[in-house]
């Protein structure tokens, strides 16, 4: 700790020598002064960590003296030394800005108590000062940056309500584009498939079975490839709000049995079986059939498409019912589609259902849907949740990953009615 400087103001030559001495061996340096006019010349030229100043001298008062070390160093640590501390000139001397006072006799001990005490205020009053100065310029600099950040935020607003209606925009024009290109491919592929099934049908004279390979061959592509137009109409449709889906009372079973009989004989060439688990049980539901009809065939299909040769697909049904608002809860009929595939990655899950993602190679095609791993346009799980969610419902995948196999969940509202509640599962 540095020495503390103590100027001690007093005419009374035998108690600046006395106190000088005594404040000496408390470890002070001690310089004097024997009047106001000698502290003020010494002040002005040097500066002391603290004043001792006794309150009656001859020429210039104590209490003058304050007042003008006060003018000179309005920080400066003053502590008066008087005889009568009920006087006017004590509390004047506080009212000035001394830090405390001392009674004659002074007691050094009081002395040293009140100086280190006056020092440590001063301390904590100054470091206070900094603090909130430094708290003051945070402040600013912080209002600087929120209104720079808010600029930077309003601006970076600005450009992507610019970017989104950019992309609705685009959207908007894609949707019309693929709609106008599928209806304008629709017309000359039903020509072409008018005119190969009578060329098949003997129009043009007899045909060799090699021609007619050939033939079926080019039917085969025509008939993917208005399953392609249509799955853009739909998804077109979907992506301007006018997929039309006419909801009626159906029977489930008629809708799953369609879509496995029609992918049937796909499955069976590749040795791989098809179980359907007591559909003729499952409750009635809300649905438009023909739109039911191309989710599950698109799903079955799929299934299909990612098993391996000798693999199992597996269609069951559950009820349950989903919480709505007040505490009423709706019934919904749950489907599950279960394969032995090749699974699907935690990371794709969300991804499959998005327009024009396929799993597996981007680069490698296939005209032919049911061939392992055959490779389709993208479009068919999108246009699934499109006609799913128009019907109040819900779809998903569950996967523990590759080589693990897939389950898609269907959820469609059910007509309630009494004893529909069906199995926990069907089995």
């Amino acid at each position: 700790m540095e020495t503390i400087k103590l100027l001690l103001i007093d005419d009374d030559r035998w108690v600046r020598e006395a106190l000088s001495a005594l404040l000496i061996e408390y470890g002070y340096q001690v310089f004097t002064a024997e009047n106001g006019f000698a502290a003020l010349t010494f002040l002005k030229e040097r500066k002391v960590d603290a004043i001792l100043c006794d309150v009656k001298m001859p020429e210039i008062n104590g209490i003058e003296v304050l007042k003008r070390i006060k003018e000179l160093y309005p920080d400066a640590l003053v502590i008066m030394v008087t005889a009568h501390p009920a006087e006017d000139a004590a509390m004047e001397a506080t009212r000035l800005g001394a830090f405390d006072y001392v009674l004659k006799p002074p007691d050094i001990q009081d002395i040293d108590l009140t100086i280190k005490r006056g020092l440590e205020n001063r301390y904590l009053a100054s470091e206070n000062k900094r603090l909130v100065e430094e708290l003051r310029e945070l402040n600013r600099n912080l209002e600087e940056k929120v209104k720079q950040r808010t600029t930077e935020l309003e601006q970076a607003m600005s450009k992507l309500k610019d970017a989104y209606r950019e992309l609705e925009e685009l959207d908007r024009t894609k949707s019309i584009f693929v709609s106008i290109a599928s209806h304008e491919l629709r017309t000359p592929l039903m020509v072409m498939e008018g005119y190969v099934k009578l060329v098949l049908d003997g129009i043009g004279g007899t045909l060799t079975n090699e021609q007619k390979r050939l033939l079926q061959d080019a039917l085969r592509g025509a008939y993917r490839l208005k399953e392609i137009v249509n799955d853009l109409i739909d998804l077109s449709k979907a992506n301007m709000g006018s997929l039309t889906i006419n909801l009626q009372v159906i029977n489930i079973r008629d809708v799953i049995e369609y879509s496995v009989r029609t992918l049937q004989s796909a499955a069976q060439e590749r040795n791989i079986h098809i179980a359907v688990y007591e559909f003729d049980r499952a409750p009635i539901v809300q649905g438009d059939p023909e739109r039911l009809k191309q989710v599950f065939f698109h799903l079955v299909n799929n299934a299909i498409k990612f098993t391996p040769d000798y693999g199992r697909v597996e269609l069951r049904w559950k009820t349950s019912r989903i919480p709505q608002e007040q505490g009423i809860s709706k019934p919904m009929l749950e489907i599950l589609i279960k394969d032995t595939g090749i699974g699907i990655d935690k990371k794709e899950q969300k991804k499959i259902f998005e327009p024009f993602y396929e799993v597996g190679d981007p680069m490698h095609h296939s005209t032919d849907r049911t061939k392992f791993m055959g490779r389709g346009f993208g479009t068919g799980l999108t246009i699934v949740r499109n006609i799913i969610e128009g019907h109040g419902g819900s779809v998903w995948v569950e996967s523990e990953g590759i080589g693990h196999g897939s389950e898609f969940h269907v959820i469609l509202p059910m007509v309630e009615q009494t004893g529909s509640e069906g199995p926990e599962i069907g089995t």
